[in-house]
């Protein structure tokens, strides 16, 4: 099986009947593996074994050769690590970096969804951004920048202006070119989804913003989310657990840096820390303690991307509804030197996280080893896991 090696399609192709040229590819590849033969249901004992197979599988045939891959997948009571770099059972890897990419999302949707519910900001309410005191004010709400429905472009399209090279896209990119980006951009104004990593950039200026002046991203995430942010950096990660990164040369590159890209592009995870948000989903959707936690579910901070698959945009996360049963939350990312697949699906406890130190999709893979571990969308499934929580 090859992998799509491009995050975003900019031609405009058609899967039945659903237009994908705005949404990134990492999405386009996952309505794809959907509409292939569904993997075949295996037992608890045998999935691990299964797993390991396709995984291994897709490590040796892909073209960057053998193709590292740090898995955790959690089925309920059970979870497992795989590492293909090593036989060994070896945990140590569970707390090295790993840049998320466009998974960067993840964390601006739970600091809005946080925000919105100690009423310290509105998703609703229209907001005037105008970086840096500039000329140039943008209206829209954090929502639409949440959701893809701004009319931002996927990116800034003054970013060459501030490229170097052999350094990371967004490095150099300013807080003030942000100012003269809405000058120059060409906004959509249908209220269409548009895949947005520029909106995304506008939601970490704003958030930034109101933050004490002595308080960064950083500083402020790892005390507000302590059980889920130990490890866990918007920027400037601490490169000594950064794992070393492959461009698609093969060329070492160092950590991903951005002034503003934080939390659309450059934040950096461990496994153990996705494991952690994992579990406050899995805990939560038993106890209900943290109702901003679900405000991706109301239809109101959700956008329909696909009714034939049922795919949705929502505030840090995509959606996938699966016949009206239960709704995964699902991201993925590559960025230079690193890629990701991130799922959980809180109604059966399951999760699939996939990290790996070369940029190349794991977005088919994660969502074939999602449906085996859920039985191919079994109710049957379902069921048992709320017998448990009974």
């Amino acid at each position: 099986m090859k992998f799509l090696s491009k995050e975003s399609i900019y031609s405009i192709h058609s899967i039945h009947g659903v237009i994908i040229s705005r949404i990134p590819l990492w999405l386009a590849s996952i309505i794809l593996i959907l509409t292939l033969q569904p993997a075949k249901a295996q037992s608890t004992q045998n999935l691990r074994e299964e797993i390991n197979e396709i995984i291994t599988y897709q490590t040796i045939n892909n073209d960057l050769g053998k193709l590292p891959i740090h898995a955790l997948i959690i089925d309920g009571d059970s979870e497992f690590f795989i590492n293909t770099q090593s036989q060994k059972t070896d945990t140590s890897y569970l707390d090295s970096l790993f840049c998320l990419g466009g998974a960067s999302k993840i964390y601006a949707g739970l600091l809005l969804s946080f925000w919105h519910h100690e009423n310290k900001l509105l998703l609703t309410d229209s907001i005037k951004i105008s970086p840096n005191t500039g000329t140039n004010t943008f209206t829209t709400t954090l929502k639409s920048l949440a959701i893809h429905t701004s009319g931002l472009p996927k990116i800034p399209n003054n970013l060459a202006l501030y490229q170097m090279p052999g350094h990371h896209p967004y490095e150099y990119y300013p807080v003030k070119a942000l100012d003269s980006c809405i000058h120059q951009s060409a906004i959509n104004n249908k209220n269409e989804y548009l895949y947005s990593d520029l909106g995304y950039a506008f939601i970490e200026y704003y958030l930034s913003s109101r933050l004490p002046k002595n308080i960064n991203l950083n500083h402020y995430i790892g005390p507000l989310f302590p059980s889920i942010f130990s490890n866990t950096y918007i920027h400037n990660p601490a490169e000594e657990l950064v794992l070393q990164g492959f461009d698609r040369t093969g060329r070492k590159v160092g950590p991903e840096k951005s002034m503003i890209f934080g939390l659309s592009r450059t934040a950096y995870t461990s496994l153990r820390d996705l494991k952690s948000l994992a579990d406050l989903y899995f805990n939560d959707y038993i106890t209900q303690n943290h109702s901003w936690l679900w405000y991706f579910q109301e239809p109101e901070y959700q956008y329909h991307i696909d009714e034939k698959e049922n795919f949705f945009s929502s505030l840090g996360w995509h959606l996938l509804k699966i016949d009206n049963q239960f709704t995964i939350l699902i991201q993925g990312g590559v960025s230079e030197g690193n890629s990701c697949f991130i799922a959980i699906l809180p109604e059966t406890q399951t999760a699939v996280f996939l990290l790996s130190n070369q940029p190349v999709s794991l977005n088919s893979l994660g969502i074939k080893i999602m449906r085996m571990i859920n039985r191919n969308w079994s109710k049957e499934k379902i069921k048992r896991e709320q017998k448990k929580e009974n």
